[in-house]
């Protein structure tokens, strides 16, 4: 299975806008267009996905609308309580498993809990971790046979690198 690690686009900041708590928090503008070319570079790159689980908070759901605006294909979409901030390798991995027919997932999250799940999968949290900015994506293939999963890093870019590849460049 491949593992799509995606950390949601830039969001305003509470207090902007009457966002009142971390909970209530948008994409911004800027978090909009950068997911909404995630989701061509995605496509651009042969990404095919069967599934998209995401934080129950709005600039996650929100990153999931616009990337599947651009993304080639229909993947399953849902929120997935456990992906909210505090998200736990252990509980997801279960999910996964549940789901282990499926040959591509992804996971739309936050930070510190996404390097923290790919820094457990890929070896251990003494290893150096890969960082999560605003629209990052990382992918992972998972063999969900072994417990631990055996698992492999196939690529990890930033949304500055997905915008670039969405321009075909």
């Amino acid at each position: 299975m491949d593992l799509l690690l995606i950390r949601h686009g830039e969001a305003l900041p509470v207090g902007r806008d009457g966002i009142a708590s971390d909970y209530d928090r948008v994409l911004s503008n800027i978090g909009k267009r950068k997911s909404t070319a995630a989701g061509e570079a995605l496509t651009r790159l042969g990404v095919h996905l069967d599934a998209i689980l995401f934080s129950p908070l709005p600039r996650a759901e929100q990153t999931v609308g616009a990337l599947v605006e651009r993304f080639e294909g229909h993947p399953a979409c849902r929120a997935c309580p456990e992906m909210a901030p505090g998200a736990n390798w252990d509980t997801l991995v279960k999910e996964l498993r549940r789901n282990s027919e499926l040959s591509a997932i992804a996971l739309v999250g936050h930070e510190p809990d996404l390097s923290g799940m790919a820094a457990r999968v890929l070896g251990g949290d003494d290893l150096p971790r890969l960082i999560f900015h605003t629209g990052s994506i990382a992918c992972i293939h998972l063999e969900l046979k072994s417990d631990p999963p055996d698992a492999s890093l196939r690529w990890f870019l930033d949304s500055a690198q997905l915008e670039w590849i969405a321009r075909g460049q």
